[in-house]
């Protein structure tokens, strides 16, 4: 895994050249390449402006495989998925796609309600990791290959206006993030 940040693109004119030019290297080399967008506002406004990141970004994500890695920790899926995300983009995350381990079906028959649920525990998701539709198939290879379970639980698509989400991104800032259909009986 090569990890890229957004935050050294917007340190010179050329660093973004230098940072594509290793991401192509890397993926040429056999290496999976995520970035973190990591926007400086401050910083850009030195070499461009928002149009230049704008630019600049449509050329780094060309050549990402990994666009976001979301751990789902305390805040639970909505909040740290929307956190993820930029403003502009929603997750539609659809729960019929994998069965919550027993442990939680134990918590929810104390009364807790499911969006409580949802809110506080990651309900069997520990990481998702947004890749583009294409690498879809072979991120999930890769994994497999290593031992590690996967399966496609959600699209991301452009936010309507006026969306909210399930939750606000943990954080604040972000995408929206929803929580849709059932889970396996």
């Amino acid at each position: 895994m090569v990890p890229q940040r957004g935050i050294f693109a917007a340190l010179s004119p050329t660093t973004p050249d230098v940072i594509i030019e290793g991401m192509q290297a890397a993926k040429a080399a056999g290496a999976v390449v995520s970035f973190d967008l990591n926007f400086r506002e401050k910083l850009w406004k030195v070499f461009g402006g928002a149009d230049r990141a704008v630019e600049v970004v449509r050329r780094i994500v060309d050549n990402v495989d990994v666009h976001a890695f979301s751990h789902i920790t305390g805040g639970g899926i909505a909040a740290n998925l929307a956190r993820v995300l930029p403003a502009h983009l929603a997750i539609d995350i659809d729960r019929s796609t994998w069965t919550p381990p027993a442990v939680f079906h134990v918590i929810a028959g104390h009364g807790v309600e499911r969006a409580e649920m949802e809110r506080t525990f990651n309900m069997g998701l520990g990481m998702v990791a947004i890749v583009g539709a294409r690498a879809a198939g072979d991120a999930m290879a890769r994994l497999r290959d290593r031992g590690v379970m996967s399966w496609p639980c959600g699209v991301v698509r452009d936010r309507r206006d006026g969306e909210i989400g399930d939750a606000e991104a943990k954080g604040g800032g972000g995408g929206a993030a929803f929580v849709l259909g059932e889970h396996p009986a």
